[in-house]
């Protein structure tokens, strides 16, 4: 029977992989850690009373001189699946905790209707503010010296939105997000998915006729997934932060146009702000992979040990 398991989880797995934008490397590591080595992990029950699983790794081997909370991009399949190889190659010691979101299964490959209906903006920043105090509160203390809110796309106005809760949280890392509204960054990419800002304007009111519709989809997501993220601003938050912040763009992303980190890096100039270290890498795609299919993502990490000091 746990053959016949195991042989099931592969072929799951499998199919993850080949429907993953991820170069072939990296997707056979996904696969052999999410089966073979999986991370540490745990549960908790939220404030509503729904089990929530989070999972646990350290990086080095070393007393952990940092303590990073990892935010999700928006995919649907499980965190056991990439997490510990997505951290490959940053070389520091820390430990990392990431809070899966709600209803997704070991090895999901596609969102329910029970992932539709709770996923969305509020409900995330709800469910990672009472899982990153209950982390804080249950740390083997001493605290490391250094708490990181570490964001990828979606992720980023997760963990932007952590590191202006939580005093705690000492450092920001955001990449693949910048400070326009998503509907903003959208128009800027509408000639890619063979649309105008017209077009999305109009698809904008659409979604906010039927704002909780979970059977009704614009590019890949439900109506309720979009009507509360498209038009959450997160420039005032990042301007309020005096916080080290660090954010990292593709030059050639698709999902998130480039131009909203320009927004960021220009706006905090302006300011006179000094606490926000931008990166952009040439040739590369919102994975941060060149037009070659090689993965830049080393190159990404090194800046941040670099910046944060580890």
């Amino acid at each position: 029977m746990k053959t016949k398991l195991l042989l099931l989880q592969v072929l799951v797995l499998g199919l993850i992989i080949c429907s993953s934008p991820c170069a072939g490397a990296e997707k056979l590591s996904y696969l052999w850690n999410s089966i073979f080595n999986p991370p540490k992990s745990g549960t908790l029950r939220l404030e509503d009373g729904y089990q929530a699983t989070y999972y646990q790794i350290k990086l080095g081997k070393e007393q952990p001189e940092a303590l990073i909370f990892f935010f999700t991009g928006s995919s649907p399949e499980s965190l056991r699946y990439y997490f510990k190889s997505y951290f490959k190659g940053l070389d520091i010691n820390a430990t990392v905790f990431a809070l899966q979101k709600r209803h997704v299964r070991q090895f999901s490959i596609k969102a329910s209707e029970q992932y539709m209906t709770d996923n969305y903006l509020e409900r995330w920043l709800s469910d990672d503010a009472y899982f990153i105090k209950y982390i804080l509160e249950n740390y083997d203390r001493p605290l490391p010296p250094k708490i990181i809110a570490f964001g990828v796309s979606e992720g980023g106005n997760r963990a932007l939105s952590a590191a202006a809760a939580f005093s705690e949280i000492t450092h920001l890392v955001v990449l693949g997000s910048g400070g326009l509204p998503q509907a903003e960054e959208l128009k800027i990419l509408s000639k890619y998915y063979g649309g105008t800002p017209e077009f999305f304007n109009q698809k904008y009111q659409e979604i906010l006729s039927d704002p909780d519709a979970t059977d009704r989809f614009f590019l890949g997501c439900p109506y309720k997934y979009w009507s509360h993220i498209l038009f959450f601003d997160p420039l005032p938050y990042y301007v309020n932060l005096d916080k080290p912040i660090f954010v990292a763009f593709g030059e050639n992303d698709r999902s998130v146009p480039v131009q909203s980190g320009y927004v960021l890096r220009d706006r905090f100039e302006e300011l006179g702000k000094d606490n926000l270290f931008f990166l952009e890498l040439p040739d590369c795609n919102h994975a941060f992979v060149d037009s070659q299919g090689v993965s830049q993502k080393n190159k990404v990490f090194a800046a941040v040990q670099e910046w944060a000091g580890l």
